[in-house]
């Protein structure tokens, strides 16, 4: 793609390994005027792909890094004040970047930009849709609120400045299954300004019996999400009281194990039956303090 949009302020890097064909339709989904860094984890990228790309930069790495190491070391390749960090299997649309350029000159005070997505699958078939219900500006520490329960955002959709996401020192690679990726956006959102966009430019793509599947019931990952939520709510806490503003900590904690815990009960019942469901459940604390509404799912979920 090549609309002649340039935007001096703005890094796409992108973390890849070993996924030539699905590189190469992000890339080509992205004016060559655009500055382009592509995480090359483990050197796979043959050097003949990358002529095909001149305007692009490839960025080596020499042995393969963990997933959140790669994404990183992304960070750490951007010299712009903004950038943003798709996955090398999503895409963008003939008038994103148009929409983009528009939006940072708009809001080039803000940390953070949030634009819609469209979720695809494997045939890149739409199969969601999210956006933000209108165009609104936050301050901090409200911008989390949108988010409080899980993000609905996704990254090719997520703008940041880089100034945020190092105060935050990046991904906490400590994380090995879930909850990362979200503690770093909600972090932000926090302690930033942020700006949410009710346009779609990204297509995220969602592979079937992916990692998140395959993990979702076990009780690995409901520990990792009471640690996300441990780690992140005592800095919510924190500011929210300095503001002299309420927060029901024990409530958003449980809300969010909840919501896990539900997905964990179907996961384990399609592949072990309702008796399998329910001895997960039984395996796991129950969040007492989730909504009620919430509860009542759980409590379905595991009987039905």
């Amino acid at each position: 793609m090549d609309s002649g949009i340039t935007i001096h302020n703005l890094t796409v890097v992108i973390p890849t390994f070993n996924r030539l064909d699905m590189l190469k339709r992000i890339l080509d989904t992205i004016p060559r005027s655009i500055r382009v860094i592509v995480s090359d984890n483990g050197s796979s990228v043959p050097a003949v792909f990358e002529q095909e790309y001149p305007e692009f930069t490839f960025f080596k790495t020499p042995k393969v890094l963990e997933a959140l190491e790669n994404w990183n070391n992304c960070i750490d390749l951007v010299e712009t004040e903004w950038f943003t960090i798709p996955s090398d299997d999503d895409l963008y649309y003939s008038d994103s970047f148009d929409l983009i350029a528009m939006y940072l000159k708009k809001f080039r005070d803000n940390d953070v930009l949030v634009f819609g997505h469209n979720e695809i699958d494997a045939n890149d078939q739409i199969t969601s849709v999210w956006k933000p219900a209108e165009e609104i500006n936050v301050s901090p520490p409200y911008a989390y609120l949108k988010f409080k329960y899980g993000v609905e955002a996704r990254f090719p959709g997520l703008f940041f400045k880089k100034a945020i996401v190092i105060k935050h020192k990046c991904f906490d690679t400590s994380f090995k299954i879930t909850a990362g990726d979200s503690k770093l956006i909600q972090q932000c959102m926090l302690t930033g300004t942020v700006s949410f966009i009710p346009e779609i430019v990204a297509a995220y793509r969602v592979w079937p019996n992916n990692s998140t599947t395959l993990t979702l019931g076990t009780a690995a990952w409901l520990l990792e999400i009471d640690r996300w939520q441990n780690d992140l709510l005592s800095e919510a806490e924190i500011l929210y009281k300095a503001q002299h503003i309420p927060l029901n900590v024990k409530n958003i904690k449980d809300e969010v194990y909840a919501r896990n815990l539900i997905g964990g009960v179907l996961n384990i019942k399609k592949r072990k039956g309702r008796l399998g469901g329910l001895k997960f459940a039984m395996e796991n604390r129950f969040p007492r303090n989730a909504n009620v509404k919430t509860l009542l799912s759980l409590v379905k979920g595991i009987l039905t």
